[in-house]
């Protein structure tokens, strides 16, 4: 099966970090999830209450909410969320409770943050980047006097394939700083590997630099945080986590980009990843599909 044969590739050629995170865990399940269309997760809890708190806090920062009446807003925001979802609805009421009280403390957490960015003026949530990936990806273009601003054609697809990606929240200060926050709500606290795991941070890197392609912003003026919001830790419900990606980083990141394009397109054999403690929690693992491979 070629993969240009997909609907995923018909009329607009184009990656998200969601589905180059699958390529960099797996090969294999990326074949099977994205290629061969067999992925049927439809969410769970975590996903819905997840999109709520995301919603919610973003909502504060555009000051669509009246935070006098924080605590009201987000139960009824909580309940109308909760009574729409099957995950919650099959809940006892007790969970449920259990549930909003913990996005309570998250985003009350997060109302009184947000003072400490006082200095920064709200932009957008939900900024879309798609931008065109070059050709030349991994060429001279980290020069900060040198902004690519070209849309590259593609010898091999045709247009060039572009990089489609949604920034939770975008700011920026009076010294023209940009900053894009990506918000993470988590069942607990990171810790130092979640920190600096390699697959979590390609997110930020590549978020980085299409933006800098797309709004012709130098490296040294974008930051990026990471928002942590646990949901089950009484001792914080926020970590943030200001990450600095050198060029040579983000450059590096973008070979294994390339690298999944000419995959991708080029490979019959998907490998999958041996060893690795995610078959724990693979559908695929000891199937038809993947007979390699044993959970642990």
């Amino acid at each position: 099966m070629k993969i240009m044969e997909t609907p995923y590739h018909k009329d607009s050629f184009h990656v998200s970090y969601s589905e180059y995170k699958k390529w960099k865990e797996c090969q294999r399940k990326y074949k099977l999830d994205v290629i061969d269309q067999l992925d049927e997760f439809n969410g769970n809890e975590h996903t819905d209450f997840g999109t709520c708190v995301h919603e919610f806090c973003q909502d504060m920062l555009a000051n669509k909410l009246n935070e006098s009446i924080l605590m009201v807003d987000w139960y009824d925001r909580f309940q109308e969320m909760s009574n729409k979802s099957d995950h919650f609805i099959n809940m006892s009421k007790k969970e449920r409770e259990l549930w909003a009280d913990q996005g309570f403390s998250i985003v009350e957490a997060f109302s009184k943050k947000r003072k400490d960015w006082e200095h920064l003026h709200f932009i957008k949530a939900e900024y879309e980047l798609f931008t065109d990936i070059s050709q030349e990806i991994c060429g001279n273009i980290f020069d900060d006097r040198k902004l690519l601003n070209e849309s590259v054609e593609n010898e091999r697809y045709g247009k060039a394939p572009r990089f489609k990606g949604f920034i939770d929240v975008l700011m920026k200060d009076d010294d023209g700083n940009h900053y894009i926050i990506d918000l993470k709500t988590a069942t607990k606290p990171w810790n130092e590997y979640k920190f600096n795991d390699e697959i979590i941070n390609a997110q930020l890197k590549l978020y980085k630099h299409f933006y800098h392609i797309q709004e012709k912003v130098l490296y040294k003026n974008i930051k990026t945080w990471y928002y942590v919001m646990p949901r089950t830790n009484t001792n914080t419900y926020y970590q943030v986590i200001k990450k600095e990606y050198t060029p040579a980083s983000i450059k590096k990141e973008l070979k294994d980009l390339s690298l999944f394009f000419s995959q991708t397109y080029d490979a019959k054999q998907f490998w999958p990843n041996l060893g690795s403690w995610l078959c724990n929690y693979c559908q695929y693992v000891g199937t038809s599909n993947c007979k390699e491979m044993r959970r642990k």
